[in-house]
């Protein structure tokens, strides 16, 4: 869902999740800027990459950059939660003329995160489910499974997170190929892949100067971390995403 008028804000959720984790703050976005959330590819309604490397972080942008043009939305506001984080990161880096201002919200710079996934393999279990065991066995371990494993994300998340939204986005991540989908996420992530400016960096900076590359110095850079829970809209590109309207849905 599209909707509001004035500056653009484009709202990019993550992993398990889609453009609905959204729905209880787009309404007061919407007030004073044109709101736009995305099913980012191979989640929600999105449809999926046509091949793997598809999930990279700057290909997911470009589609999501595609969507901005198809939509006519100029400079936009990103904000990113999770995995929307890293995917706004390298829509900065990548379409800096086109980005205002960027927000992103629970995601580790993409550099330190590889860095810690690769030193301390437990801390992020998920991500040595995604990449550890080899043939899409995570994937067939899920399968038949997605009560359990999703809904155990949601019994533990911050924020309000009723049984009817749970059940909606255990629904959606029960259809074939969407726990697959989401792990590539996981599994394309890659240390040539961060962003040049950020890639570049000096390992004594902090975060917020590594990511400050991305924008420029009249723009804006937010970091944050325990949002509320986040709006309704939908993305995707020639990969079979699309962006629903109150009235219409835009491919």
């Amino acid at each position: 869902m599209k909707g509001g008028q004035g500056p653009a804000i484009v709202l990019l959720h993550g992993w398990p999740e889609d453009l609905h984790a959204f729905q209880k703050v787009a309404p007061d976005l919407a007030k004073d800027h044109t709101v736009v959330a995305v099913d980012l590819p191979g989640f929600g309604d999105s449809g999926f990459a046509r091949s793997d490397d598809g999930y990279q972080a700057l290909a997911v942008a470009s589609d999501v950059h595609a969507v901005a043009q198809k939509l006519s939305l100029g400079r936009v506001d990103i904000i990113g939660h999770d995995w929307g984080g890293a995917i706004g990161l390298a829509y900065a880096a990548e379409y800096r003329a086109d980005v205002a201002h960027l927000a992103i919200l629970e995601a580790p710079p993409t550099g330190d995160y590889l860095n810690q996934v690769q030193t301390k393999p437990g801390t992020f279990w998920w991500d040595w489910l995604a990449n550890g065991p080899k043939n899409d066995l995570a994937d067939q371990l899920i399968e038949g499974k997605e009560p359990n494993f999703y809904g155990s994300f949601y019994r533990e998340a911050d924020g309000d997170i009723d049984k009817s939204e749970s059940d909606g986005l255990i629904a959606a991540y029960s259809k074939p190929g969407r726990t697959h989908a989401g792990l590539e996420y996981f599994r394309q992530r890659r240390p040539e892949q961060v962003p040049a400016p950020i890639a570049r960096s000096q390992p004594e900076q902090g975060a917020a100067d590594r990511l400050s590359g991305a924008v420029g110095a009249d723009e804006q850079l937010v970091i944050g971390g325990h949002p509320q829970r986040l709006a309704h809209t939908a993305a995707a590109p020639d990969s079979g995403a699309a962006v629903h309207n109150a009235d219409s849905t835009v491919r």
